[in-house]
């Protein structure tokens, strides 16, 4: 499976080393140059890692990290910056960012980093395969996991309903799931 990376800087010319660099070891890279347009394309991808700068001209990247988090918690989030600074790494701990990065930065130290927390998670998710029904807010479904969890697992739903002769209907639904947010709508 394709490893995804979504980078955020707003340097072009660090946005597009970084990506060629990323690609030429056969990732699928996106790009984003602010922090709101990371939002949104972590909300409509799904990235295995993103390497964020740490000062973007919307919000600082500890604050990326804690909205990013919220909407997919287990994708690696990494700090990218030049401000080596004690307090910028506190900050980033406090944002529970998964690995801190100083620009200008080696390019074999960099894909290290990337390749060793990539494997980590891989590692991580083969031991978070679960087959247990999970029952969906308002108990109007039962969603049976079908893959890890800690990727896009699929999940096939199943919706209860009484039919007008008196008999009950079961309704199968398929939707996309990741890490405990439903992607798709099933209502």
């Amino acid at each position: 499976m394709e490893k995804r990376i979504l980078v955020i800087d707003d340097e072009e010319s660090v946005l597009g080393s970084i990506s060629r660099i990323l690609k030429r070891e056969g990732y699928a890279v996106d790009t984003a140059k602010t922090g709101t347009e990371a939002i949104e394309k972590s909300n409509l991808n799904i990235y295995n890692l993103a390497l964020i700068d740490f000062r973007l001209p919307d919000m600082k990247g500890t604050k990326l990290l804690t909205a990013m988090r919220e909407t997919t918690p287990r994708m690696i989030k990494v700090i990218l910056t030049g401000y080596s600074s004690a307090e910028n790494r506190a900050e980033a701990a406090e944002g529970h960012a998964d690995g801190f990065i100083v620009k200008p930065v080696r390019i074999d130290y960099l894909l290290n980093i990337v390749k060793e927390h990539l494997r980590k998670q891989d590692e991580t998710s083969d031991q978070n395969i679960s087959h247990n029904p999970v029952q969906h807010p308002g108990n109007k479904f039962a969603a049976i996991p079908i893959g890890p969890q800690s990727r896009v697992t699929w999940f096939c739903l199943m919706k209860v309903q009484n039919n007008s002769y008196g008999r009950r209907d079961y309704v199968f639904l398929v939707s996309r799931r990741q890490d405990g947010r439903f992607l798709t709508s099933t209502k």
